[in-house]
């Protein structure tokens, strides 16, 4: 794990900036940057899958859906439905 020092008084100015805010604003980041998933982000953001992709759409970012992630997407859904 690696620490990041953030000063106080950065969170404690008048804007508001919340220790979430900073955490889904680095998440929506590294997810632009392809060095997170979106799963990987969202747990590391404490959200759901959903609520962050609803980030991403607030900021106008794209997401990354691979060929790959169809097939597993489809893969589990197989498996849901075959129980």
């Amino acid at each position: 794990m690696i620490t990041v020092e953030i000063p106080e008084s950065f969170l404690q100015s008048p804007s508001g900036y919340t220790i979430g805010e900073l955490k889904i604003d680095l998440a929506v980041l590294l997810y632009k940057k392809k060095k997170m998933s979106l799963a990987q982000a969202a747990r590391w953001c404490g959200i759901s899958r959903l609520e962050f992709q609803s980030v991403l759409s607030e900021q106008g970012v794209e997401i990354h859906f691979t060929t790959e992630d169809l097939q597993h997407d489809l893969k589990a859904l197989d498996n849901f439905f075959s129980k």
